[in-house]
């Protein structure tokens, strides 16, 4: 999987990429989601399969993925079925963890999904194309529902203060931060700046 450095600050982010999408950092756990046909695998960012634990985003994944086949990344968090407010990463973990159980901690935890990325579609490897082309094949094969599976909240923009805006808007909403992409990159192994 990528995986994501550090920047000094949100200025040296933005400044180190021509074009930049700025993207929600959720306060959850990486999945990537595997499907083919109508069988779906969900796996951790160390590859841990966890298509038991969450069975209802096995089953968001099969009603809002349009493709035949593809494997797309993104977070998932833990909802508060009372308040809808967005979990800390400690409560989706019960769930990662479960193994009896289930559907009570279904209810109890239910799951939102968040994609940023595709990187296999129908057949073709995505690593080569850019972010931006990346993204638009995401916007193109998510159906989303939303509050429970949809694309990461995100902001194109090289503008600092709008871009703190956003940051300010992620953190108030309990999160970690925000990621700074550049729309011209390929998808990148390991760990990048």
């Amino acid at each position: 999987v990528m995986l994501a450095e550090k920047a000094p600050s949100l200025e040296d982010a933005l400044a180190s990429v021509e074009r930049a999408i700025i993207e929600v950092k959720y306060d959850g756990a990486r999945l990537q989601i595997h499907k083919d046909g109508d069988r779906i695998w969900l796996f951790t960012r160390r590859l841990e399969d966890v298509t038991r634990q969450f069975p209802d985003v096995v089953d968001m994944a099969r009603r809002c993925l349009k493709a035949g086949s593809c494997v797309v990344e993104g977070e998932c968090v833990a909802i508060d079925p009372s308040t809808g407010r967005l979990l800390p990463f400690q409560r989706l973990s019960q769930r990662i963890q479960r193994k009896y159980e289930i559907e009570r901690m279904v209810r109890e935890l239910p799951a939102q999904v968040n994609l940023f990325d595709i990187v296999y579609l129908d057949g073709e490897m995505l690593f080569d194309r850019t972010q931006e082309e990346r993204r638009r094949l995401l916007e193109e094969v998510v159906d989303p529902l939303p509050g429970r599976f949809q694309l990461t909240e995100a902001v194109v923009t090289k503008d600092v203060e709008e871009a703190r805006r956003f940051y300010q808007r992620a953190l108030d909403a309990n999160q970690e931060g925000v990621m700074v992409k550049n729309l011209d990159a390929p998808y990148m192994f390991g760990r990048h700046v």
